[in-house]
């Protein structure tokens, strides 16, 4: 296979997957197409998959190139998902309404988000109520998950996100988690863009729960915050990144599309 072919495979794989593929998966499979292959071309074969990927991804990068479907980096590995600019036509195509978790839930989920791995009688502390009912609504939506069981008298279960998490909220990895800093520094008139602009549910939904129940004063948020690398641009550069990429965000109280803020006029 040469370097368009297995691009356009590549393409296949990830079309017909229904989820994201890390790097590691999609190697395995072309071992697996190697293996019919002679032996002189099956090393060539899987250690082209590398650049064909970084292609394929520059490809669906192009700004001039939009489309009802994207490539995007999401729970460590890449998936084809529709545009969010067309968020309200497939919604009407499927008479649904927007997913939406209830505070009690997003708290919650916003307590693990920051704190992972944490225990049950953690989080009943920190929002001062028992979550038992709202942690087996995020099981169950694969929202979070048991990540082992801590080393003490009764070993207590640990729960932290997801890789459906990573995915529900459009992440690459945890390191993408806006920081509980980042929001408190954007002025006004920044925040008020930002809660126009953003779905019902979004990140900054996520890190404001949080924000409310004090998290940042919690010596392990610091220690997170410190090995997150920093955002270098203010939600204004975001949103111009998206635009390069030709996508918009939907304003889920209107119905409509904000268009991109960008510094090129139109024309």
């Amino acid at each position: 296979m040469d370097r368009t072919e297995i691009i356009h495979s590549l393409e296949a794989i990830l079309f017909a997957a229904g989820g994201p593929l890390a790097m590691s998966e999609l190697k395995k499979v072309y071992e697996r197409v190697a293996l019919s292959l002679p032996e002189p071309e099956r090393a060539p074969l899987v250690a082209e998959v590398k650049e064909a990927v970084e292609e394929l991804k520059r490809t669906w990068a192009d700004p001039e190139e939009s489309r009802g479907f994207e490539l995007v980096e999401v729970a460590e590995g890449l998936t084809f998902r529709t545009n969010p600019r067309y968020a309200d036509v497939l919604r009407a195509m499927r008479e649904e309404r927007p997913v939406r978790l209830s505070k009690a839930a997003l708290e919650t989920l916003a307590i693990i988000a920051y704190r992972q791995p944490v225990t049950k009688p953690e989080m009943d502390q920190i929002r001062g109520v028992d979550c038992t009912a709202t942690l087996h609504l995020l099981l169950e939506r694969n929202l979070v998950e048991m990540v082992g069981k801590r080393q003490e008298p009764g070993l207590p279960m640990l729960y932290g996100t997801s890789k459906e998490f990573l995915s529900f909220f459009n992440l690459g990895n945890l390191a993408q988690l806006p920081t509980l800093r980042e929001y408190q520094e954007l002025t006004d008139d920044s925040q008020r863009e930002v809660q126009e602009l953003e779905q019902q549910l979004s990140l900054k939904e996520l890190s404001d729960s949080a924000k409310k129940l004090k998290l940042n004063d919690e010596p392990e948020v610091v220690e997170l915050e410190a090995a997150v690398k920093s955002l270098k641009d203010t939600e204004n550069g975001a949103r111009a990144s998206l635009a390069a990429h030709g996508i918009a965000l939907q304003d889920e109280a209107t119905g409509d599309v904000a268009e991109p803020l960008t510094s090129e006029k139109p024309g």
